[in-house]
């Protein structure tokens, strides 16, 4: 099934990302100005408009909610997103701008986890994705490092391969970033953890 992207209002800059035709396409609030410069048309626009005072589209649903609520303009996004069947998530310029949004993101995605989808946070100079019990294989890029940390309790299992550092059958807690700084080496890098969570970020090197 084609994804669900997010636009969200945080940091804005181009990056290497592109809409595709069966993507159901959601702006957050002003997540509308990055639409706007990427030149994509939402299929909606939702939130509650305290970042964002400009015209909106005449020709787009738009769905306009309190200030004062216990979700975020994302989580909203995603829920309205899971209603319409989508499993797969992409909450573009999600990350940078204030960090308690940012942290909240992270919460969101593992939210979608609960929810049986995947989600990605993607920003101008970082990725970040949760992977839960399993593994994951990334591109080598020599512009970006890799970064592992637990989330929500000790990761155990842990095992990294093709990277300048390795790990086999580690456990990672909260407490130590031992995840910090890595490089993947070999065409591929792939991390795999048994039991937990981890929070797996890759970061453009300034």
């Amino acid at each position: 099934m084609s994804r669900c992207v997010i636009i969200c209002a945080g940091e804005y800059a181009p990056v290497a990302f592109a809409t595709e035709k069966d993507d159901f396409v959601i702006c957050c609030d002003a997540g509308y100005k990055a639409a706007e410069a990427m030149g994509v048309k939402p299929d909606l626009i939702m939130g509650d408009f305290d970042s964002y005072g400009g015209q909106l589209p005449d020709n787009v649903t738009v769905m306009r909610y309190p200030v004062e609520k216990d979700d975020t303009d994302s989580m909203l996004a995603v829920r309205e997103g899971l209603n319409r069947g989508y499993k797969d998530f992409v909450l573009l310029f999600s990350l940078g701008g204030r960090l308690d949004h940012t942290i909240a993101n992270i919460q969101t995605l593992a939210f979608i986890q609960q929810q049986g989808g995947n989600g990605i946070l993607i920003g101008p100079r970082d990725t970040v994705r949760l992977l839960k019990n399993g593994s994951l294989t990334l591109n080598r890029d020599q512009s970006r490092t890799f970064s592992i940390f637990a989330f929500g309790q000790t990761a155990r299992g842990v095992t990294l391969t093709g990277m300048q550092y390795p790990l086999y059958n580690a456990e990672i807690t909260q407490s130590f970033p031992i995840g910090l700084g890595n490089h993947i080496l070999e065409p591929q890098g792939t991390v795999t953890v048994t039991d937990g969570t981890l929070i797996v970020i890759e970061s453009e090197i300034n």
